[in-house]
């Protein structure tokens, strides 16, 4: 097996970790809280997220880079992974102090809670695993630790706020013996604020637009918990955590089209008939594998919150349809924007990605009083979609569709 088939595996292996968790639990949650106990639970999850995305700054993508560029200097390879969490570490300790300032969540156990989860989420560091090519050690931590926290929240958590608490030190508890693991093999580095500083130049431009991209959820399920609507609440994280899992894996064949085409386009160029068909006929195929995709979210979504809430009204059914709609668009976006990448440069990607964000961000301000919940749909579904006709428009400009 190549080395690429198999990082494609490790990272689809830990990736299935993080993910599969989550859903093996989620009909013991939607059993024993119900739904809106667990819209509060996506709520917490969310919210580490994005604060696990804020003070990662990009390092899953800048880190596996700054490696490769410093092969064959082990010394300075060391000194750029400790210089690197040490920053990570500062900034955590500033973005959880701000959260607990200025946080207006219920009880102050959500907020400890966010923390945990957000410290553990950040801390994993799996692109180090993936610059140094080595997955067992975390899959094999990740998996225990999570099977125990699945165990103990079968026979204690009988309380929202308890498992809402177990499930994050797990998270927290596999962040930290990362963090430990990560500092023993790199025990020859030394902090280089010269590394911080090239670092932060790197990740200038790609900070502001990923940020914006993440914004958008925390807004979403911020807004949706101000409504009052639990049960909105709980749809909508049900159906967008399919949506997520779905998106995730696809992207393991969405790397596998981007080195295929890779190949091709530095090896006979981009203006040949064949790589213009090429493109086309890729595109759909994704087109129709991601409605298949589709289908199978809203199905699954629907099952899920029907076995919790019986009888499921007009309007549920209309927006777990829309939520689900999303994964379309998202998975068509990974491809067309690693083309784009490959053709010129993601400047322009990071133009469509700002634009349709803010038109999202906008639309959910102008719609939530004419149309109470349905500016949901709007932020949910508008976003993906703007970027993907963004993303063809630039490519048939080009001459490549």
């Amino acid at each position: 097996m190549s080395s690429f088939l198999r990082s494609i595996i490790s990272v689809s292996a830990l990736k299935l970790v993080d993910y599969i968790v989550p859903i093996i639990i989620m009909p013991l949650v939607l059993t024993r809280f119900n739904l809106e106990g667990y819209g509060v639970y996506s709520y917490v999850l969310t919210i580490s997220t994005f604060i696990s995305f804020i003070y990662d700054a990009c390092l899953n993508t800048v880190g596996v880079q700054q490696l490769n560029k410093l092969k064959g200097n082990e010394i300075a390879q060391q000194s750029f992974v400790i210089s690197a969490i040490f920053f990570k570490l500062v900034f955590f300790f500033v973005c959880a102090i701000v959260f607990i300032i200025i946080s207006e969540t219920a009880g102050k156990s959500d907020y400890f809670c966010v923390v945990i989860f957000s410290f553990g989420f950040g801390m994993l560091n799996s692109w180090y695993y993936i610059a140094k090519d080595n997955f067992r050690f975390i899959i094999i931590v990740s998996l225990v630790v999570k099977i125990l926290a699945v165990l103990f929240v079968l026979y204690y958590a009988f309380e929202l706020h308890m498992f809402i608490f177990i499930q994050a030190i797990a998270s927290a508890l596999v962040g930290l013996i990362s963090l430990i693991k990560i500092k023993n093999d790199n025990r020859l580095g030394k902090i280089s604020f010269r590394h911080i500083k090239n670092y932060l130049k790197n990740i200038k431009h790609m900070y502001i637009y990923s940020g914006v991209n993440a914004l958008i959820q925390p807004i979403i399920n911020s807004a949706i918990l101000a409504s009052g609507n639990a049960s909105l609440l709980g749809i909508y994280n049900v159906v967008m955590r399919f949506v997520t899992v779905s998106v995730t894996f696809s992207n393991s064949i969405i790397t596998v089209l981007n080195k295929c085409n890779s190949e091709v386009f530095y090896s006979v160029g981009h203006k040949t008939n064949y790589v213009e068909v090429k493109y086309r006929s890729q595109l759909l195929k994704l087109l129709f594998y991601s409605i298949v995709v589709f289908i199978c979210v809203a199905a699954i979504s629907y099952v899920s919150i029907y076995m919790t809430k019986g009888e499921i009204s007009r309007f549920f059914i209309f927006l777990i349809f829309s939520f689900s709609l999303a994964v379309i668009p998202s998975i068509l976006n990974q491809y067309l924007t690693q083309l784009i990448h490959m053709i010129h440069s993601s400047k322009n990607i990071v133009k469509y990605v700002i634009c349709s964000n803010v038109l999202s961000l906008i639309s959910i301000f102008l719609f939530s009083s004419l149309f109470p919940y349905y500016y949901i749909v709007y932020a949910v579904v508008l976003s993906p979609i703007i970027i993907t006709i963004c993303c063809l428009w630039d490519l048939k400009c080009k001459n490549l569709l």
